[in-house]
């Protein structure tokens, strides 16, 4: 099939974080299976520009990569080529894809799909939760919502990577025609030595993520202040500087600067060392629609902690791979000296969670489902 995707940033421009790598890693494994995946982007990588600028595509791990200039600088990523490219040759395809939602490349897609009379599919990655609509711009976006979004959205099949995001899609439309489809992760195979089996002395709990406000890294802070074991925190990610230094000041007040190494961003296979040594890894979101991070994670053992806010708590409760908890310090600390002390069920996870995630997220199987959800769509046109 001919598929094209359209996302606002794409690889290299990892900065953006679990996005960028989980619609690079489907258009990869899309290729892989033999069909023609053009993706249709912009130089964005942050406030500045990706060197990539061409009129000819460049072939990225055999996908068809399209850099159009961006003539704004920030999360809007208006980008008037790719606009006028998708007019001329949206037609031309045979599934189109969206990803994202909240910026002009995403909606305005939207909108010349329909103008073209095409219902294009649209992963909007978290960005119409609760959260989203309550933080950052929250006014604007309802307005948009309301006069535009609504309409435009009404237009296109809902990609849901968890069931949280199915629910909260059709809150904001009751018959949004959708589907849930997690993300695909290329997951490095981990020999088995890699992989922690002793249990040491000093706790080793890990967050990695955008250090972010709605990562609930505050909230961590606030748990670890009042353990009565032994840790070590490793908090890796990179955030803005301001808000980082904000962190580490918490950090001092609660007298843990002697308990945290901030590792800054780390990229690659490199960070699997990180989750493969930690004892436990945590992510006390206030939102994610999925959460890469705790498939990682996962995949070598470690066991989690996330809150019930994280698209795939549902999945850890099932399978008992760690704990889920509500939002709070309170809950947080319970859940860490509960891991802490129940070492045979963190010895469990370790054995049991990488067979589990390789069998749940293979790449291969992951793949030939969404190629079953772009042919039920061609078809159905």
């Amino acid at each position: 099939m001919k598929i094209l995707h359209i996302t606002p940033s794409y690889k290299p421009a990892f900065i953006y974080g679990g996005t960028t790598v989980s619609v690079s890693a489907l258009c990869e494994n899309l290729a892989k299976f033999g069909h023609e995946v053009t993706v249709y982007t912009t130089t964005a990588n942050g406030t500045t520009e990706l060197p990539l600028y061409n009129k000819i595509p460049a072939t990225v791990e055999g996908v068809n990569v399209f850099y159009f200039n961006r003539i704004t600088k920030d999360h809007t990523h208006f980008s008037p080529e790719l606009l006028i490219n998708l007019w001329e040759n949206a037609k031309k395809f045979e599934a189109i894809h969206i990803h994202s939602w909240w910026n002009l490349v995403a909606v305005f897609a939207t909108l010349i799909c329909w103008l073209k009379g095409i219902k294009p599919i649209l992963a909007p990655r978290g960005m119409l939760s609760e959260y989203s609509f309550t933080h950052e711009n929250s006014l604007k976006k309802q307005f948009i919502h309301t006069f535009l979004g609504k309409f435009l959205l009404s237009k296109t099949i809902l990609h849901a990577t968890a069931s949280q995001e199915l629910q909260e899609g059709k809150l904001l439309i009751p018959n949004w025609q959708g589907f849930v489809l997690p993300n695909i992760l290329q997951l490095p195979t981990y020999h088995i030595t890699k992989i922690k089996t002793a249990l040491t002395q000093n706790f080793t709990i890990l967050f990695l993520s955008r250090i972010d406000k709605k990562k609930g890294v505050e909230i961590l802070l606030e748990a670890l202040q009042n353990t009565t074991f032994p840790f070590h925190l490793h908090l890796v990610g990179s955030g803005e500087a301001k808000y980082i230094e904000q962190l580490k000041n918490l950090a001092e007040k609660y007298q843990l600067t002697n308990k945290i190494t901030w590792h800054g961003r780390i990229e690659g296979n490199m960070r699997y060392d990180l989750y493969a040594e930690a004892d436990i890894f945590v992510l006390p979101s206030y939102n994610e629609n999925f959460a890469n991070v705790v498939i990682e994670a996962l995949s070598v053992g470690t066991p989690v902690i996330v809150s019930k806010y994280v698209g795939l708590a549902d999945y850890v409760s099932q399978h008992q791979l760690g704990e889920v908890i509500n939002l709070s310090a309170t809950e947080l600390l319970k859940a860490l000296e509960n891991l802490y002390k129940n070492t045979t069920l963190r010895q469990k996870i370790r054995q049991t969670a990488p067979q589990q995630i390789q069998k749940d997220f293979s790449a291969e199987n992951l793949t030939a489902a969404y190629t079953k959800i772009y042919q039920e769509y061609h078809l159905n046109l």
